[in-house]
């Protein structure tokens, strides 16, 4: 079978639309391995919803170039009705196609796919559904009994499967499919190519979808793969000729998420670079925990050559952090995980949210207090979106703050509730300044000045779009091997 998947993105941050394999989304680049181990044939369409009349055109011409048996779509929240459009276009083009959809949104959301026009619908974990999809209907059209699958019947009802446990051994899948981005990258970018460690997050924070999906299947919910299966994957990207060869980075929700595990990953990426010439760097993301504030784990970390930690401050205010967001960690123990990197010699980069249901002006000041203290090498700040499914966004339901019919347009980037402790107006201004703020007497005033005139870019879709032409610009004037590049610096 021909099979093609559609991804989104809000906008197209490069001519190609995605920078780097960093954006790769992991989800179906698993189900596209499994799928060509099968002996089927996958295709990827990345779509922007800032271009919808681009996105319908490609749309045409890959559908009479591919001729796809099977269309299968994933989006986030915010990227839903763009693709939902989308796909009522190749309903109507294409009425014979068989459309599937997946993803975070549908499996804690799959009514609002049910009465779209949708074949099938994809809910948790999508490798071995697919898999089993693509092989019924290689024989037929009236699939049925796939867990983790609705089916639409011929008279429209749903036949709503139930949902098979968790995937335990990650290790039996194949490598993600790579080479099916390879047309969407811009290879001149500074991000990194990056390896999965494992699926899962054991904490429950209540602005993030994870404790949501966690309920969908049974089985062990947090899991990681094999250290050994891992540093094999992670020789298989260094020898990608188009790959950035001197960082990778390890993508899992928090490397903190089993101590033990970690420190055999840690051994296993020592010995690793060992047998190299020229020893990889390593970054990946932090979660604070009172186990995690250990020197001999931080140790570890940079024997291995973890060299860059992105750490989730989120706000500075413990009371936010503690009754909000369900992050209990104080600020001393903050101060002591980045004491302890700098001890270490690994730079940290900082998450930070804005707007969080409850948090006020004062509150937000303490999360600018914070970042200027650590001293991060990049600030990854973000304006808080109240994802379906998450408990944040009940209680956000249940104040009343999410506005009826209002599709966000720049998620993260916009502000999308006017909270009474924090109206919208106050949360723009917040993130548009945040940078500028945090550096105050850290930065020469140039450098400052760029990132505030980047931030204000990001603003207009057009000014965006002539910025990003020229990106690739800088990048070469930028030599690939400085540090900022190798350690996952600010871009411009």
């Amino acid at each position: 079978m021909n099979i093609l998947f559609v991804h989104s993105v809000e906008r197209a941050v490069s001519r190609h639309g995605l920078l780097g394999q960093g954006q790769l989304q992991f989800g179906i680049s698993y189900i596209s391995a499994v799928l060509k181990e099968a002996g089927h044939v996958t295709e990827l369409l990345v779509l922007s919803g800032e271009h919808e009349g681009k996105a319908r055109s490609a749309v045409e011409e890959t559908m009479q170039r591919f001729a796809p048996d099977m269309v299968a779509m994933t989006c986030v929240s915010t990227q839903f009705p763009f693709i939902d459009r989308i796909a009522r276009h190749i309903r109507h083009a294409y009425p014979d196609a068989f459309l599937v959809i997946g993803g975070p949104h549908v499996s804690l959301s799959p009514e609002s796919a049910e009465s779209s026009v949708y074949n099938a619908v994809c809910v948790s974990e999508g490798e071995y559904p697919m898999r089993e999809l693509a092989a019924q209907l290689s024989v037929t059209r009236k699939v049925s009994g796939i867990p983790n699958m609705w089916l639409r019947r011929e008279d429209g009802s749903m036949e709503k499967n139930s949902n098979r446990a968790f995937i335990q051994d990650l290790d039996a899948l194949p490598f993600p499919d790579r080479e099916m981005w390879r047309r969407w990258v811009d290879s001149s970018d500074p991000y990194l190519p990056t390896v999965l460690l494992g699926r899962g997050c054991p904490h429950r924070c209540t602005y993030c979808s994870n404790h949501a999906l966690h309920c969908l299947s049974e089985g062990r919910y947090v899991r990681f793969r094999a250290p050994e299966r891992i540093v094999a994957e992670i020789e298989e990207v260094r020898s990608d000729a188009e790959a950035h060869r001197h960082t990778v980075f390890l993508e899992t929700d928090t490397i903190t998420a089993d101590i033990e595990w970690s420190h055999r990953l840690c051994a296993a990426l020592k010995r690793y670079n060992t047998s190299l010439r020229q020893p990889l760097r390593f970054r990946c993301n932090f979660r604070i925990t009172r186990r995690a504030n250990d020197d001999a784990l931080f140790r570890a970390l940079a024997e291995a050559n973890i060299r860059h930690l992105n750490i989730g401050l989120e706000a500075g205010s413990e009371r936010v952090r503690r009754d909000v967001l369900r992050r209990d960690y104080t600020n001393e123990e903050f101060r002591d995980v980045v004491a302890l990197a700098r001890k270490h010699g690994i730079a940290i980069s900082l998450f930070n949210m804005i707007g969080i249901p409850g948090e006020t002006p004062a509150d937000h000041l303490e999360t600018v207090r914070l970042n200027r203290e650590a001293r991060p090498v990049e600030t990854l700040t973000s304006i808080f979106y109240p994802y379906p499914g998450t408990e944040l966004h009940r209680i956000c339901i249940d104040r009343g703050l999410v506005p009826e019919g209002q599709e966000l347009k720049s998620e993260r980037r916009s502000a999308y509730l006017d909270l009474p402790e924090f109206p919208r107006r106050k949360v723009q201004r917040a993130y548009d300044l945040f940078e500028w703020r945090v550096s105050r007497g850290q930065l020469p005033l140039h450098v400052r000045l760029r990132k505030l005139l980047r931030r204000y870019i990001g603003k207009s879709d057009a000014v965006n779009r002539a910025f990003m032409a020229l990106l690739p610009i800088w990048h070469r004037v930028h030599s690939p091997g400085s540090a900022s590049r190798t350690q996952g610096g600010y871009s411009p």
